[in-house]
C-alpha cells in the first residue's frame, strides 16, 4: 500500500511539473506572438508542412485576398520563384533540425505573389 501511494505521489508530481512546463511554454509563446505582432506587419503561424495554421486575416489582406480563408494553404504557394521556395524550405528545415543557433537571427528575403499578380517583397524570420 505504501509503495502504491509513493508511486501515485510521484506520478502526480510529474504531471504537475509537466502541466507547469506546458503553461510556461504557452505564456512564453503568447509573449513571443505579442512581440512579433508589435514589430511585424503580418504574423503567420505554420505547421511542420509549412501550411498556414490560423485564419491569418492580415496576411490574407496583404496578398489581396481579403476575407478569403488561407488556413491550410502552403506559404510557399505564394512564392512564385523556385529559388525563394527552396531557400525558405532549406532554412525552415535547418531550424527544425536544430542546425541553427537560436540566438542567431535569420531573415530570408522573398517575393510573395498577391491575388492581383503583383510581387510583394517580404522578409521572413
Amino acid at each position: 500500500v505504501i509503495a502504491a501511494s509513493v508511486i501515485s505521489v510521484l506520478c502526480m508530481r510529474e504531471r504537475v511539473r509537466c502541466e507547469m512546463e506546458s503553461a510556461s511554454l504557452s505564456i512564453e509563446s503568447s509573449g513571443l506572438m505579442t512581440l512579433l505582432d508589435l514589430v511585424c506587419d503580418v504574423v503567420v503561424s505554420l505547421d511542420a508542412g509549412l501550411r498556414i495554421t490560423d485564419k491569418a486575416s492580415r496576411f490574407s489582406a496583404m496578398v489581396m485576398l481579403p476575407g478569403k480563408n488561407v488556413q491550410g494553404l502552403n506559404l510557399t504557394d505564394f512564392m512564385p520563384a523556385m529559388e525563394d521556395r527552396e531557400v525558405f524550405e532549406r532554412c525552415t528545415m535547418a531550424c527544425s533540425l536544430g542546425e541553427v543557433e537560436e540566438t542567431e537571427p535569420r531573415a530570408i528575403h522573398v517575393k510573395l505573389r498577391d491575388g492581383m499578380g503583383n510581387l510583394i517583397p517580404a522578409e521572413l524570420f
